[in-house]
């Protein structure tokens, strides 16, 4: 079987609905960023994929850039990428909430 015989869909969420059906330790993760960046809040998209349909993608969309977020419910992972690279933080480091946001402060977010 070859990619090409799998077919991928993707669907937007509303960020409450999306936000309801992730793990606490996501909502915390979010929660800190919009905090931190209330911008992101109103311009965030929230995706599933028929792939990894337990797995929500939040797409940061923004004038200097933009990233992705992916939640990795079942490995309780915050996988932040964009722009060629990538960071996955989980229970590993300690404290993967203050590793992913350190991660996205980087992004040097202009909305």
């Amino acid at each position: 079987m070859s990619i090409n015989d799998y077919t991928f869909a993707s669907y937007s969420q509303p960020q409450d609905i999306a936000l309801a059906a992730t793990p606490e330790f996501s909502q915390r993760f979010f929660a800190e960023v919009f905090k931190e960046f209330p911008a992101l809040a109103t311009s965030v998209v929230f995706l599933r994929w028929s792939v990894q349909p337990d797995h929500p993608y939040a797409v940061f969309n923004f004038s200097s850039g933009g990233f992705c977020v992916q939640i990795d419910p079942g490995l309780e992972y915050i996988i932040v990428w964009g722009a060629g690279e990538h960071g996955e933080y989980g229970d590993w480091m300690g404290d993967r909430l203050a590793s992913a946001l350190d991660h996205v402060r980087t992004k040097r977010v202009v909305v």
